[in-house]
Formats: C-alpha cells, structure tokens, sequence
C-alpha cells in the first residue's frame, strides 16, 4: 500500500501531541503533521494541507467552485514536487555526512587522503555545476 508508512507516522505524531496538549481532540483540525516518506511521498493530512494553501493563494475566479484557470492545480503540483526534492536532497546531504564521517581508510593509505576524498566537490553533488576550474 502506498503512504503507509506517512499514514503510520501521522497517526504516530497525532498520538504524541495528544499526550502533550491540553484540550487536543478540540485541536486536531488545526494540527497538520507534515509528514514525507524517504523518496518524497507526501502524508495525506500534509496533501490536504497544500491543497488548502494553494486554495487560499489562489481564489476561485468570479465566484466559481472550480480551478478554471489552473493556477491552483499547478501550484498544489509544483509544492508537491519542491517537497519531495528537498526531502531527497536533504536526505542525500545526511548520507554524504554519514559516509565522511564513518569512512575508514584502507590500510596504507593516510587517514587525511580519506578525508579530502570524502568531502564535497566545489562544484556540487554529481561534480556538475556552476563551479570554475582554477
């Protein structure tokens, strides 16, 4: 099933500020746990919640009770997208300081050549970019 794991998290975030907020069954409409899986599928309350956002930039045109001009459809699809790619990016810079700081030179090489090797290119992830060659 897919979001299972944003569905579990959700309930999982529900039940924790329960404990911690006074009053919280009045609340809970106003609680959005934003949840994001690992490769960027978004919790169904946080979905609702961009859905509202993009609602309320983006007024229906004269009154209308439909997206006639599209605007929020694409904005609802483009906070979606940026959501899901920071998480992966975010996701990925953990991992790159994970493996810095966890990698272990093979024995004869110097512990300082591991590190150089270990940290980011100037020009970015992929050692594609804007960087300039000296």
């Amino acid at each position: 099933m897919r979001g299972a794991a944003a569905k579990l998290a959700e309930s999982h975030k529900h039940n924790h500020y329960a404990r911690l907020i006074e009053n919280y069954a009045a609340k809970r409409a106003l609680f959005v746990p934003a949840v994001v899986e690992a490769m960027g599928r978004i919790g169904e309350d946080y979905d609702k919640f961009i859905t509202r956002v993009a609602a309320f930039a983006h007024a229906p045109l004269g009154g209308a009770t439909h997206d006639v001009d599209g605007l929020r459809s694409r904005l609802v699809s483009q906070m979606r997208q940026q959501i899901a790619v920071g998480n992966v990016i975010g996701n990925h810079a953990m991992i790159e300081a994970w493996r810095a700081n966890s990698w272990v030179a093979p024995s004869g090489e110097d512990a300082s050549d591991a590190v150089s090797e270990a940290e980011p290119s100037p020009q970015g992830p992929g050692g594609a970019g804007g960087g300039s060659a000296a």
